[in-house]
């Protein structure tokens, strides 16, 4: 696996700046989590928060 390129390093930092802020949501974030290994839990977090924002709109239904 060669070394991500400086736009690539820039890019996913990005994204984990992002997700580090509580009020953004996923979509805006990373639609497609990157997929080298420092990012598994990241990718972990994302499907997390999709599985919640599902439960909650589940429950507001009438």
């Amino acid at each position: 696996m060669s070394e991500p390129s400086y736009f690539e390093k820039a890019r996913i930092q990005r994204a984990r700046d992002y997700a580090n802020q509580p009020w953004m949501p996923y979509h805006v974030v990373c639609e497609k989590p990157p997929a080298y290994s420092g990012d598994k839990m990241f990718a972990r977090l994302v499907t997390l928060q999709r599985q919640i924002e599902r439960m909650i709109e589940g429950s507001t239904k009438p």
